[in-house]
């Protein structure tokens, strides 16, 4: 009882209704405005700012009828409503024929739903066939119905409603998925707004007489408006932070805006309008300075994306050309050893040595193709794994017995340290673990001119064994050491001449990571280096 007491109260306080108007009115305008400007072309933008005016019209016209102190007034302002919700309920309906999809429906229902609706709209405004007059309440101002007329103008919002919803339901199969998404919030918004109407603008009104309670339904319909623009909108349109800005700014006015009307004298309404004129330009400010930035981080995502693409598609070129290119590369190599082994004949030891560095160049260019074929088949899982149980020793052993020569006539110190009792059993690859391995020791020898390599397997701890190349190479820079492991990063000499393809190590990254893996290094220019390489162990 002291609840409904209060809650009666509450809505015959004319100025906590003329507050919620307030509200609604600036949250509904900001909504069409932002709507609306966000494309002028489209036509459920265009129908959805018509119903969300129509809508407002009806709210404000509510707010009339009901605190009006004049019978003929509020009669007339009565039958001007119910016009108003008729068309609310039309624009409601072409809204919902072109959303989400623009389709529209067919010309002929259209000008049929346009010819009944103004047919009924002068019905209520210039006769009495269905209202027919007003009486003050104890809560304030009641129309009076004529019931037959009453009847047919809910049989017609009622058909409009459920044409819509059909149209709706109809659709919904042939939507994709972020349509069948965008149609659910409005659903779920249609369903808040007609289940509050259908209860405190028709039910009620009809078992008792009055429609006391028609705020709740009248206010409902800001629920829909939210939704509706939420789900016309794109991510980037309702971006949270702009909104999250808007609606604090909004709410900071409107807060002011009702002080003042609620002023109780004059150095109040001094105060109040004061402070308004200085937060309007701080609030518009403070909104373009948010858009701004969400702007520039929408422009920041879309190059992020567009790179990507381009990434994408060098990848596709860089692989296909490779492909390509192996072939005679291969054709070169084979045809250059035939005249090297006199199938052709005796030829100059000159030109020997010239077809010998030719053989080398091409073998590079091979291996540099096959680096990027590799390349592309591991980041597309392409690649096909032969895995297997084997001592990592046995590998390392091998890779290091390759450039022994090569160390020895560099005049290296070229060193193999097994850790004694080291278990090395790993599941791997043989070949793509023996590339890694040969690629460490490679370089190591390849960019040290003086000092020592040292390769080592190492234990360091029950789970785990681990694979070191420490040499006393020119070192690499902080700066350089963040960006070894990447594709295509090259490394400078001390003369400033980049060194290697830039493939190796990044192969050897992503190889290492598929087996379980980890590696590393840690280097200071002009003290050497040691690259490293982590496996889990296989316990047996």
């Amino acid at each position: 009882m002291v609840a409904t007491t209060f809650l009666d109260g509450l809505l015959l306080d004319i100025r906590a209704n003329l507050a919620t108007i307030v509200i609604v009115d600036t949250f509904a305008i900001w909504l069409i405005h932002k709507i609306y400007t966000s494309d002028k072309t489209a036509k459920a933008n265009l129908f959805f700012s018509a119903f969300s005016l129509v809508f407002l019209v009806w709210v404000n016209g509510g707010f009339v009828f009901a605190f009006s102190t004049d019978l003929k007034f509020a009669e007339f302002i009565g039958k001007v409503i119910l016009a108003d919700v008729i068309w609310s309920f039309i624009f409601l309906y072409f809204f919902l024929s072109h959303f989400p999809t623009e389709r529209g429906r067919s010309a002929k229902g259209d000008f049929l739903v346009l010819v009944s609706g103004s047919l009924l709209s002068l019905l209520v405004i210039f006769t009495d066939e269905i209202v027919k007059g007003s009486r003050f309440t104890q809560w304030g101002v009641d129309p009076v119905y004529a019931e037959q007329g009453r009847l047919i103008y809910y049989i017609y919002i009622a058909t409009l409603i459920g044409s819509s919803l059909f149209q709706m339901l109809r659709e919904y199969p042939r939507l994709n998925a972020v349509q069948k998404r965008k149609a659910q919030l409005l659903f779920f918004g249609l369903t808040i707004f007609l289940s509050a109407n259908l209860v405190f603008n028709v039910y009620l009104p009809i078992s008792s007489g009055s429609i006391k309670y028609w705020q709740f339904g009248n206010y409902s319909a800001v629920i829909l408006i939210f939704l509706a623009a939420f789900a016309i909108a794109t991510r980037q349109l309702l971006e949270v932070k702009v909104v999250a800005t808007e609606v604090l700014t909004l709410a900071i006015w409107v807060t002011l805006v009702i002080r003042l009307l609620g002023s109780s004298s004059s150095f109040d309404v001094f105060v109040n309008v004061g402070v308004l004129v200085i937060l309007i330009p701080f609030g518009i400010l403070l909104v373009k300075s948010v858009k701004t930035e969400v702007e520039q981080r929408q422009e920041l995502q879309k190059l992020t994306q567009k790179l990507r693409e381009l990434d994408v598609r060098k990848d596709e070129f860089v692989s296909v050309a490779a492909h390509e290119l192996r072939a005679p590369m291969t054709a070169i190599k084979g045809y250059i050893s035939m005249i090297l082994d006199g199938d052709v004949g005796e030829i100059p030891e000159k030109a020997k040595d010239f077809l010998g560095e030719a053989i080398t160049a091409n073998d590079r260019l091979i291996r540099m193709v096959n680096n990027m074929l590799d390349i592309s088949r591991i980041e597309e899982n392409r690649l096909v794994f032969e895995m297997g149980l084997m001592d990592l020793s046995e590998v390392v052993t091998t890779a290091y017995r390759e450039y022994k020569v090569q160390a020895e006539q560099k005049g290296l110190d070229f060193r193999l340290h097994i850790e004694e009792g080291a278990k090395a059993m790993v599941n791997v690859d043989k070949d793509r673990i023996y590339e890694v391995t040969s690629n460490f020791i490679s370089n190591a020898v390849k960019y040290t001119d003086k000092g020592t390599v040292v390769v080592s397997v190492l234990t360091p701890n029950p789970t785990t064994v681990r694979f070191e190349v420490v040499d006393t190479g020119p070192g690499i820079s902080p700066e350089e050491q963040k960006k070894l492991f990447q594709k295509f990063y090259r490394t400078e000499s001390n003369i400033g001449k980049k060194l290697g393809t830039g493939l190796g190590l990044y192969i050897s990254k992503l190889l290492i990571e598929r087996f379980g893996g980890r590696l590393g290094l840690s280097s200071e220019k002009g003290k050497g280096s040691m690259f490293w390489f982590e496996l889990p162990l296989v316990l047996t």
